[in-house]
């Protein structure tokens, strides 16, 4: 009996030496930034738009997975100082011809794979649910430890065809000349997370 004992304690013992150990660090939103752009040609615009909630399981230093949402009304243009024309911007930015907020309010990303390449760096391969529809993303993620938060910084540029907005791109309307907006969206993000 005794023998048997020392046998399932020393498996005990094992096991929790094995046993994978998962930090869950959740996205502080009010410390977190997220930063847009988008060109068309001679002009540039960008804005910030706010992260609604966020997740990222990190194991011994190794990303496992991630979540994300992103609260489409926030979205705010930052460099047209007339009120009139950024107002103007921001709700075509809502509306059907690009996000289509009122029916989308919604983006989410999941991570399916992050690489590590050189330390706390990653390259992410993720699933973008952006107006209602799924595509793969990836690009280049830093991670940055300090105390018992966790900074995620990195670029994501992504064709929005691939999402279904095709307003204003010349892959899909001839003779647009200057007015052709480009399909790139860039997003720039700095989430901080807390365990």
């Amino acid at each position: 009996m005794k023998k048997l004992i020392v046998l399932f304690s020393s498996l005990f013992i094992l096991g929790a030496f094995t046993l994978p150990h998962t930090d869950t660090y959740i996205a502080n939103r009010s410390m977190s930034k997220l930063v847009w752009s988008g060109k068309k040609l001679g002009a540039e615009h960008f804005g910030n738009i706010c992260l609604k909630s966020g997740k990222l399981m990190i194991n011994h230093g190794k990303i496992v997975s991630g979540d994300f949402v992103i609260d489409m009304n926030s979205i705010t243009n930052e460099d047209l100082e007339s009120d009139r024309f950024n107002t103007m911007l921001v709700n075509d930015l809502k509306s059907s011809n690009f996000f289509h907020v009122e029916k989308y309010p919604e983006a989410h990303f999941q991570i399916i794979r992050a690489t590590p390449a050189e330390k706390n760096k990653y390259d992410v391969i993720g699933q973008l649910n952006l107006k209602g529809n799924m595509g793969v993303v990836n690009f280049p993620l830093e991670l940055t430890y300090n105390n018992k938060t966790v900074t995620a910084t990195g670029v994501c540029r992504f064709n929005r065809t691939k999402f279904g907005i095709t307003y204003g791109s010349d892959s899909f309307f001839d003779n647009l000349g200057d007015e052709a907006i480009s399909d790139e969206i860039k997003l720039e993000f700095n989430i901080v997370l807390e365990r």
